[in-house]
């Protein structure tokens, strides 16, 4: 999300803290190597419940750091909402004109993108990630902490600017 005008980056991180630290640390569902919309991800092998931490903690990302964000023109809101499937266009266009982004809330899916849309030879590079991530997706992983990271210019390489650490249980 971009920061709204008058949000400063130190306002930001500042709510991010104050977020992170209401949040305690917990186990995540089993991961698995999947297809998430033509991108391959690690995703939960089943869908986190809606009482689940991950999606407490998803959520209140969402609704609690929104004040910060800036509104999106509705050039922009016209253009997603173009692509948004017919099954659920409704609901997501409402989420996108009030949250800036159509999967939140009831229609988020964890994820941890590893490819770009649609790679060449998809099933080769499925079959890959599932073996480079066997071991460690056997491991019971824990979430542990809030990362911020900033794009400089759209399609710059990630960077990140600071983790918090949720609390501990």
């Amino acid at each position: 999300m971009a920061l709204r005008p008058g949000c400063s980056e130190e306002r930001f991180l500042s709510a991010v803290a104050a977020l992170a630290a209401r949040h305690r640390d917990f186990a995540l569902p089993p991961l698995q190597a999947n297809w998430l919309a033509g991108f391959l991800a690690l995703r939960p092998s089943s869908a986190p419940a809606p009482g689940h931490p991950l999606r407490r903690l998803a959520d209140a990302c969402v609704t609690e750091l929104d004040d910060c964000r800036a509104p999106m023109d509705l050039t922009e809101i016209e253009r997603r909402g173009s692509a948004l499937p017919p099954a659920h266009h409704d609901e997501q266009l409402a989420l996108l004109r009030r949250w800036g982004y159509p999967h939140v809330l009831g229609h988020w899916r964890f994820h941890l993108t590893l490819s770009d849309r649609d790679p060449a030879d998809a099933p080769a590079l499925l079959a890959r990630a599932r073996t480079h991530f066997a071991r460690a997706l056997e491991q019971p992983l824990r979430a542990h902490a809030i990362a911020v990271w900033r794009e400089d210019a759209p399609g710059a390489p990630l960077r990140l600017l600071e983790r918090f650490r949720l609390a501990t249980c």
